[in-house]
């Protein structure tokens, strides 16, 4: 079976959240707001109606119709969804977009991005010529299932990146700590989630820390 979403690599951030933003906005309004009207299709207009759908997705099930964006870059694969399934994919489009918008990362350039379990990385890209990579969590609590340690340890394994980065939504830390050890390493808030929505941290290695 595909995957809901599959997004072309190489464009920038800028380009990715326009374009996140969009295919949200498609699968989530089919899902949640059937009668919504059209929107003005301009970075600000999509900033807003995805803002105010992304707070809608305790509704359940609907089919996914097929959706390309005009410059085939963005796909998302329609048909029968497990409405679970479907909200995991917005969560984790949600926590990567308010990733993407942050001033740590909005001007990033040569973007990867697989934001519905593809395998590699949540995202990647470069920014003032630092290579970075992002694991991002939708869920509801970053310590449930040891998915935290789980993260730190697939961001570990990133050696070939300067910056290793970590996002969830502010309700999913559910601490007001601004570090969190786990085995492999350690999380360290870079950013205001009240501003941004989201909590974004710098992953940093034991191994980096024991060859200081």
């Amino acid at each position: 079976m595909p995957y809901l979403i599959e997004v072309a690599p190489g464009m920038t951030a800028i380009e990715a959240v326009s374009l996140l933003q969009d295919a949200f906005i498609q699968i989530a309004t089919e899902v949640m707001d059937p009668t919504s009207k059209s929107f003005e299709d301009t970075l600000p207009h999509q900033h807003l109606q995805f803002d105010r759908l992304r707070t809608l997705l305790d509704r359940r099930d609907t089919d996914i119709s097929d959706w390309l964006d005009s410059t085939a870059r963005i796909k998302v694969n329609g048909g029968q969804w497990d409405c679970g399934e479907v909200e995991t994919n917005l969560r984790q489009i949600e926590v990567i977009v308010l990733a993407l918008r942050t001033a740590q990362l909005r001007q990033s350039t040569n973007l990867r991005v697989n934001p519905t379990q593809q395998s590699g990385f949540d995202a990647e890209g470069t920014q003032d010529g630092t290579r970075w990579v992002l694991e991002a969590y939708g869920g509801i609590n970053v310590t449930n299932n040891g998915k935290l340690a789980e993260d730190a340890e697939t961001l570990s394994s990133a050696k070939d990146f300067n910056l290793h980065l970590y996002a969830c939504r502010p309700s999913a830390w559910r601490s007001r700590k601004t570090v969190r050890s786990a085995p492999a390493g350690m999380f360290k808030l870079i950013n205001d989630p009240n501003k941004d929505d989201v909590c974004l941290f710098e992953f940093l290695r034991s191994d980096d820390a024991k060859s200081d």
